[in-house]
């Protein structure tokens, strides 16, 4: 039998690490939709087969035959009795009831679906379809706590005060000192968890929800194969002929709502050698022959983004401390709660 709890802690555990890279706001939305995640599907009958499940395979470029390899991490391997399935989360603001569920929407034609079926087709693990497993990100904001005129006003500082709880939750005495002292303080990241958690136990179809199967054929998985080969020659092209051919396209600049790291390489108000740069971390780095879904991507939507993340390898100066976000902080939680799974199953057999 799984314990659901002992999982949950080895998720927990794993984000607690990697607090101090985010804010305490969103590092308490990470934490709520983690556990309203794990709550919500801790009845699924799936058999979880693998966690970030890393495939790849080799393939050579047509323009100086370089062997590459095209690798995937796919977020989560289950099987449905006979059949093989992925399930690939995604973090999004959107209701999860909604119809503008972005990932949803693009669900037929997402080549990282096709790109991670021909991984797992090359390793001899062909996928039955692939599921998307949607999760909203909670856009409540923290609130201004009201007085309240006794103890049983739930939600407010007279309760936290005289009770030391708050929405009936009990709060430390850091949190009780807070708003004993400033009267004007909104909640802190222990009172808006307790809202966010509650919020989403009373409102779960509104923060989680799962695609129709996606299903791809040989023929789709033969096409994306061309097309990431296409890709490669780019890149090859490119790196023959040097930075001017690896051109800005200035409609990605601010997408997504928020600058490009690189803006200010590429409008001139900074340079490589001012100290604002530094060698970047992670993966994909320098002198890599790997090729990713979003190595890939990057390179599609700007070249000269790609040139600066990928060949000069160069990345914002404590940009690395800056950008685990809540939807990453979430994959590294369940990610160890799915791996704690398997633990609990493989010392069961």
């Amino acid at each position: 039998m799984k314990d659901h709890s002992t999982a949950m802690r080895a998720g927990l555990e794993a984000m607690y690490l990697e607090k101090s890279k985010t804010t305490p706001i969103d590092f308490a939305k990470a934490t709520a939709i983690f556990l309203g995640y794990t709550k919500h599907y801790k009845d699924d009958t799936y058999k979880i087969v693998e966690a970030e499940a890393e495939r790849e395979f080799s393939v050579n470029s047509n323009v100086n035959n370089t062997e590459y390899k095209i690798y995937g991490k796919l977020d989560t391997i289950v099987r449905d009795g006979s059949k093989l399935v992925q399930l690939e989360h995604k973090t999004g603001q959107r209701d999860a009831d909604s119809d503008g569920v972005y990932p949803f929407l693009t669900a037929n034609v997402s080549e990282q679906v096709t790109l991670y079926s021909m991984l797992m087709a090359a390793s001899g693990e062909p996928l039955t379809h692939t599921l998307i497993d949607y999760i909203k990100v909670p856009t409540l904001r923290p609130k201004r706590i009201p007085k309240g005129d006794t103890s049983e006003a739930k939600g407010t500082r007279c309760e936290i005060i005289e009770d030391g709880t708050y929405l009936g939750v009990e709060v430390s005495k850091t949190t009780q000192e807070l708003y004993e002292s400033d009267p004007k303080a909104k909640e802190n990241a222990e009172c808006y968890l307790i809202r966010i958690n509650q919020h989403i136990e009373e409102n779960p179809e509104k923060y989680f929800a799962r695609s129709a199967p996606i299903h791809r054929n040989n023929v789709d998985m033969v096409n994306e194969l061309y097309a990431m080969e296409l890709v490669l020659d780019d890149i090859e092209e490119c790196q023959n002929t040097g930075i001017d051919h690896f051109y800005r396209n200035t409609s990605q600049c601010l997408a997504y709502g928020s600058k490009c790291e690189y803006m200010s390489l590429c409008d001139g108000t900074s340079t490589e050698d001012n100290g604002d740069w530094e060698p970047r971390q992670g993966g994909n780095k320098k002198g890599s022959n790997k090729i990713s879904f979003s190595k890939a991507t990057c390179f599609k939507s700007c070249r000269r983004k790609f040139y600066y993340r990928y060949e000069e390898s160069i990345q914002k100066v404590g940009y690395d401390t800056q950008s685990l976000r809540i939807g990453s902080l979430f994959h590294l939680g369940v990610e160890f709660y799915f791996r704690s799974l398997i633990a609990q199953e493989s010392s069961n057999e």
